[in-house]
């Protein structure tokens, strides 16, 4: 991971390689992050996206990557909570409020779990494809085995070994706390 309290060179040209990684590095835990106050996928990640448009004319303003980091997730929050009055959903909007006036220990566990979702996310997209594709369809998406076996036009069996095999390559790549994440994301996504 680089280091926060460097500066963020090479964001003044927006085509350039650090830029790039800058963005990718920090894309998906602020998609995550939105999605803690839209519960729609499309609109969090339109959010981001549209943040970090309005980062590209301010990047020049912050000297360290710690400061460019912070001023996204408070543009990512704010944001996120103008979508949510602009949608006139009143249910919403009341959630919103109260996520606006919760602690700032809310905010700062928001951000560190949308984290390590994105390294979780990370180690699932570095199993093996066959691994993956199960994985995803039967965790993330909710498939039983058999709509899996027929999805992929594999056995039942082998959904079952792709799915022992995914979650022993898984608890192999991350940590124990991450591991317990992603039992937790795992059962999150399964109840849904």
């Amino acid at each position: 991971m680089r280091d926060p309290e460097k500066k963020p060179e090479g964001l003044m040209n927006k085509r350039s390689s650090p830029f790039e990684i800058f963005f990718m590095e920090h894309y998906r835990p602020l998609v995550y992050f939105a999605r803690k106050f839209i519960k729609d996928t499309e609109a969090a990640e339109d959010v981001v996206q549209d943040t970090f448009i309005k980062f590209l004319g301010r990047e020049a303003d912050f000297d360290k990557e710690i400061a460019a980091r912070s001023f996204l997730y408070i543009a990512v929050r704010n944001a996120s909570l103008n979508y949510l009055r602009q949608q006139q959903n009143h249910k919403r909007i009341l959630a919103a409020n109260e996520v606006k006036e919760a602690q700032d220990s809310f905010v700062l566990q928001a951000i560190i779990q949308s984290e390590a979702l994105s390294e979780v996310h990370k180690a699932i997209n570095e199993l093996p494809e066959g691994c993956r594709k199960v994985f995803r369809l039967g965790y993330l998406d909710g498939l039983s085995n058999l709509e899996i076996a027929n999805h992929l036009s594999i056995s039942i069996n082998t959904v079952k070994t792709q799915k022992a095999r995914a979650l022993q390559l898984l608890r192999l790549k991350i940590s124990p706390e991450f591991f317990a994440l992603l039992s937790l994301l795992v059962m999150g996504y399964s109840s849904n």
